[in-house]
């Protein structure tokens, strides 16, 4: 009577581990291992039972479910700081294809954070594409300063080369005051005759002695906050005479 194979498969089968296999092909190995250990501990098993339990235990091995492994810890900590970096951006510093390209690779990289059964692939993933939308923002083109702007309107007076003008200026922060510098007919000696007018304020009306708007259309008016100090001078304002 020859047990040699069936011994060494036996050896072979207890030294599997239970935790490898799933319960259900686990419990069939169990119960050819238990006939094959019958066999062999039977003095009067004949050949015929030997190889029968050997084959059974062998069919058992190889019918072995391996167990699913438990998956391991996911790890989102470098997702959830992408993501706070992600809300600490301002829309208006982008443009606006990129900052929906961003918003929607955020709300998926979310999704995956909350969702509980989420696999580490699907974390990596989402984290991948985040990192990936924040490098492809694209800045929004600043816009530019408004330039300081005025209008500047000359009212006649019922007294000939006496008159007053009066002024609104835009994009200019602080301005109070303003004075207006004019020409008036050259010196005899062919100098220019060029007066200034007295600050006042910038609702106040500016007086020019004998200005003749049709010889000199145009003026320099000087802008001053409310302490008089010189914040910007528009030159040559060409002047609105009603």
């Amino acid at each position: 009577m020859d047990k040699t194979a069936l011994l060494e498969k036996i050896e072979y089968a207890q030294g599997l581990n239970e935790e490898d296999y799933t319960e259900e092909s686990w419990a069939n190995l169990v119960a050819a291992l238990q006939d094959a250990l019958a066999v062999y501990e039977d003095e009067e098993a004949t050949q015929e039972e030997v190889d029968t339990a050997l084959a059974a235990l062998i069919a058992a091995i190889e019918a072995l479910v391996p167990a699913e492994e438990e998956p391991g810890e996911v790890d989102k900590t470098e997702l959830g700081a992408k993501i706070d970096e992600a809300l600490e951006l301002n829309e208006e510093d982008y443009t606006e294809e990129s900052w929906a390209n961003l918003q929607a690779a955020l709300i998926a990289a979310v999704e995956v954070y909350n969702d509980e059964n989420a696999t580490q692939e699907e974390v990596d993933a989402a984290l991948a594409a985040l990192i990936a939308a924040i490098e492809a923002l694209v800045p929004a083109e600043e816009e530019p300063e408004p330039e300081p702007e005025i209008i500047a309107t000359y009212h006649p007076s019922f007294i000939p080369t006496f008159g007053f003008v009066t002024v609104q200026v835009n994009n200019l922060e602080g301005a109070a005051k303003f004075s207006v510098v004019y020409h008036l007919s050259d010196n005899p000696d062919g100098t220019p005759n060029i007066r200034e007018t007295d600050i006042v304020d910038i609702d106040q009306q500016a007086g020019l002695i004998f200005y003749d708007p049709n010889q000199y259309n145009t003026v320099d008016i000087k802008i001053f906050d409310a302490e008089e100090n010189l914040i910007y001078t528009f030159t040559n304002v060409l002047l609105v005479v009603q």
